[in-house]
């Protein structure tokens, strides 16, 4: 008799530490999952540039982008897919009119006019493919007109469309 209630109450305590762990771990993947962002990717994107003589009115702009995949999971993009990319971009800031105009000045990026120039880089590999933890470190170099402003963009979009980008403005004497 003394055997059987305590197989009762040991069946007892089984189901509640089932139910205990269930939650438990429920919770825990919620946390990780959904609130840290766990299973996303994380890719920070960072630029840097360099200018050097080129001719009397020229300069030549080396472009350093480098990604490091901070996240856990591996960040891909491909050259075939039309959202996958991988680029630097160069664009040349407006002048204004320097004795009347005191204030913000806005970037048009999407203005055709304003871009000096563009490097996929995926073009070169076909694709990108970034461990978790790992980095790599590109490079393009652009000509471009002594007296300026630029923009430096890198930016890296991955197959389902998110973006991620920085900036440098350079100015080229």
């Amino acid at each position: 008799m003394a055997l059987k209630h305590i197989s009762d109450w040991l069946d007892v305590i089984h189901h509640v530490v089932e139910v205990v762990a269930i939650i438990v771990g429920g919770l825990w993947a919620y946390f990780r999952f959904r609130i840290k962002r766990e299973s996303k990717w994380n890719l920070n994107v960072k630029v840097a540039a360099a200018v050097f003589p080129h001719s009397s009115n020229r300069r030549l702009l080396i472009v350093n982008m480098t990604l490091h995949n901070v996240g856990n999971v591996v960040v891909y993009g491909k050259k075939d897919d039309k959202e996958g990319e991988c680029c630097a971009y160069v664009y040349k800031i407006q002048k204004t009119d320097k004795d009347k105009y005191i204030g913000p000045i806005e970037v048009d990026y999407n203005r055709a006019k304003n871009e000096v120039g563009k490097v996929n880089f995926l073009e070169e590999e076909g694709y990108y493919y970034l461990e978790p933890g790992a980095t790599y470190e590109e490079s393009a170099a652009f000509v471009v007109k002594a007296g300026r402003v630029y923009a430096v963009v890198g930016a890296f979009t991955e197959l389902d469309g998110t973006r991620t980008a920085t900036e440098k403005f350079v100015r080229v004497e």
